[in-house]
């Protein structure tokens, strides 16, 4: 069973925008499983690991670091 967007945001208390992208940052779609198409927390959690383990522009780049540092 599916449940649209707007119910799921105004069960939520959030905007629809916000159901919306959570849900689009986490689609799965494999072409070998066409039935799996979908919204999966395991999709998600792999995604979110991928973002979290990138290395941020100011760890890269320690001279931009300190230039924000000294503006701060």
């Amino acid at each position: 069973m599916k449940i649209p967007v707007r119910e799921m945001a105004w069960v939520l208390q959030r905007s629809k925008a916000t159901s919306h992208r959570e849900i689009t940052r986490s689609w799965f779609s494999d072409e070998s499983r066409p039935g799996d198409d979908g919204d999966h927390y395991a999709a998600a959690h792999q995604k979110a690991i991928h973002r979290r383990a990138r290395q941020r522009k100011l760890i890269r780049h320690p001279e931009l670091r300190n230039q924000v540092v000294e503006r701060i």
